[in-house]
């Protein structure tokens, strides 16, 4: 084999560092941005990384409260339950499942919140003591859905020991199951509907919402939720479509109860199927639509209960966002609709409201749309005093 002698070697050599030095000068802007690319990556990741140990070890504020979700839904109501903590000048931390955090983007101002996440419910469990009493050094620590199958898990981490304890109860048969009227008499109860049982709390604040105006085609929002009946939507689209209206209908669910498979194939242009999204994907969705149906329908017992027990989180999306709302008479004064916030139907019949809605001008819908914006501040202006009885502020 023949060797290559040292003055051949060395020119290789020379012709492959110009060649890499000409590289690296030509594309020396794109190499800065892939190290700039990765050093935010990298500095992001440091900054949301704070887990359990963080939080056990992290420097409580003067004037913290903490909120803990133990849950991956219910998320739409946290930005509404910690803006009324911050307006009211307390820092926030909040203890969230890893990749809830995506539910907060819009808050503001960012720098009253911080947000410790962790994996699984068990690694909640297994620092249950310690959490306990990290707990009970804040002014108030706040389990943001109390719910009867929750039970062990608030009971391993002691919320009850601890007086200044808020629990929100998503259900109010929660009250009986866990043994909450001690704090019911101290207004640590949050009801996000007023039917008289709870301290009325709604949390209604998603961030900045951008003004909105009527959409030539106009667009419905609404949820596929768990045991409801759509036939009477299905039905009014139906009598919609052979009048020739002009309209579109977005749904998103965590469930496929309403799905595509159950509209027929000459309705299907009308509906757009987003499936389950991201919180900001929804908000995103209902910002650019007109108005939210709520499909209640008082002859069902489930649906009932969003009247004397539950809350439907729709009727805070229409609040915050500032949109009408269809619903039946049956439901409108639980949620304190009337004729200037909402179109309002009877008998299960929703043709009269979304055809209302159809042919509403421009005009009418920006009146409507004020109406509820000052709804929306007025349920803000009664649920802080409310949080402010919770927190013992005069």
């Amino acid at each position: 084999m023949q060797r290559v002698s040292n003055k051949i070697l060395w020119v290789v050599i020379a012709v492959l560092s110009i060649l890499f030095l000409g590289e690296s000068i030509l594309f020396r802007h794109q190499i800065k941005e892939t190290v700039k690319y990765y050093y935010h990556r990298t500095k992001t990741f440091i900054k949301d990384s704070m887990d359990i140990n963080d939080f056990l070890n992290c420097d409580i504020k003067p004037k913290t409260i903490v909120v803990f979700e133990p849950n991956p839904y219910h998320l739409e109501c946290m930005p509404g339950f910690v803006k009324y903590y911050t307006d009211l000048g307390y820092y926030v931390d909040i203890l969230m499942r890893d990749g809830s955090e995506e539910a907060m983007e819009r808050f503001e101002p960012k720098d009253k919140i911080r947000i410790f996440k962790f994996r699984e419910l068990k690694n909640i469990e297994f620092y249950a003591d310690k959490i306990f009493n990290k707990c009970k050094k804040y002014d108030y620590s706040m389990i943001h859905t109390a719910d009867p199958h929750k039970k062990d898990m608030i009971f391993k981490l002691r919320y009850k020991e601890n007086p200044n304890s808020i629990f929100v109860l998503h259900n109010f048969k929660s009250l009986e199951v866990l043994g909450l009227e001690e704090f019911r008499q101290k207004n640590q109860l949050f009801g996000l509907a007023d039917y008289g049982k709870l301290n009325y709390v709604n949390p209604n604040y998603f961030g900045a919402v951008a003004d909105h105006k009527k959409n030539e085609q106009t667009t419905f929002y609404i949820t596929s939720s768990p045991k409801r009946d759509y036939t009477p939507l299905i039905s009014a689209v139906n009598k919609l479509d052979a009048r020739g209206e002009n309209f579109k209908i977005h749904v998103t669910g965590h469930t496929d109860t309403f799905c595509k498979e159950m509209v027929p194939e000459n309705l299907k242009q009308y509906f757009e199927f987003h499936g389950k999204v991201s919180y900001q994907k929804m908000y995103s969705i209902i910002e650019q639509s007109d108005f939210i149906i709520i499909n209640l329908d008082p002859d069902l017992k489930e649906d009932n209960y969003f009247r004397t027990e539950r809350a439907t989180g729709s009727a805070q999306l229409g609040y915050g966002f500032h949109k009408p709302i269809i619903i039946s008479s049956e439901f409108a004064d639980t949620y304190k609709l009337t004729d200037d916030t909402a179109l309002i139907y009877d008998n299960k019949d929703m043709l009269p409201a979304m055809t209302k809605a159809i042919s509403m001008s421009s005009e009418r819908y920006d009146v409507m749309k004020e109406n509820m914006k000052s709804l929306c501040k007025k349920i803000y202006n009664i649920s802080l005093e409310n949080v402010k009885k919770a927190l013992k502020i005069q």
